[in-house]
């Protein structure tokens, strides 16, 4: 049986996650500031920390909007649809083989509304304020290969960003993405087309960025293909490229897609 992993794999975290409605006072003597906001060093107390007891704490699936599930008053912001906002926790339990030892792991984040502030395994990651956009962030030195993890997330949802209703907690997916040491870059693949409709063909432009996180010279080979809206191959190429250690690297490949395909309202045809 061959051992060979691949190069990179992006895991959907949705399942399983415990939630807590409410914030949650720090221990006597801390401060919110000292025990949840400024740890860097993995000794993050409370629910941030890797041994609170959450086994009481109700088990939801992502998405999640835990203002949706409030009580509806007109007390509360008419805006925001006369639902009460606040504080809630998640924290999720997740295990890592060790054979993870040596890539470089990240957490994706597609969107949490809003004011979100983030820890692995009482590691503080970072912190997050918008509710509309994502949130990116590598874990690969906080990660405990071959046992267990601790993710937490504090999202303040008091803050409004529009006039309308915004919901609050975790409301998109989270992801878990392991890529090799020499890897494409996050958001790193653009593609341009030169459509030409008199000769029915298209001129395809792949710029894609390399990342070397080794601290020796990679050499690495980049296969674009590009498929059409059945997914049968339509174009590719294959490019060797060597990238410096430590170093970024943007690759730019070259395709002509025949009889190609115009996308119209109409008929909304997509090549990927």
């Amino acid at each position: 049986m061959s051992t060979q992993r691949t190069p990179h794999e992006r895991l959907l975290m949705d399942p399983g996650w415990r939630f807590h409605r409410g914030d949650i006072v720090p221990a006597a003597g801390k401060t919110q500031s000292d025990a949840y906001s400024s740890v860097k060093t993995g000794h993050a107390s409370g629910p941030a920390g890797m041994n609170w007891d959450d086994y009481d704490w109700r088990v939801v699936d992502l998405p999640h909007d835990f203002v949706v599930e409030g009580v509806f008053t007109p007390e509360e912001e008419v805006s925001h649809g006369f639902l009460p906002t606040g504080v809630g926790w998640y924290r999720k339990s997740f295990v890592l083989p060790a054979t993870d030892r040596g890539r470089r792991l990240w957490l994706e984040f597609d969107g949490v509304f809003r004011d979100a502030t983030i820890w692995l395994n009482g590691h503080r990651l970072g912190r997050h304020s918008s509710g509309y956009i994502g949130c990116r962030y590598e874990i690969t030195d906080q990660a405990n290969y071959g046992g267990e993890n601790v993710l937490a997330v504090r999202v303040d949802a008091t803050g409004l960003e529009g006039w309308w209703y915004e919901g609050g907690g975790i409301y998109r997916h989270v992801w878990l993405v392991k890529t090799d040491t020499v890897a494409v870059a996050p958001w790193g693949v653009f593609v341009h087309a030169e459509v030409s409709e008199d000769l029915g063909t298209a001129e395809v432009q792949i710029q894609t960025e390399l990342q070397n996180e080794r601290e020796t010279m990679a050499e690495a080979e980049v296969a674009s293909t590009v498929v059409d809206a059945e997914g049968e191959e339509v174009a590719g190429v294959i490019s060797v490229v060597t990238v410096p250690p430590g170093e970024s690297l943007t690759l730019t490949q070259e395709a002509t897609l025949e009889q190609v395909e115009l996308w119209s309202v109409d008929r909304p045809y997509l090549y990927r």
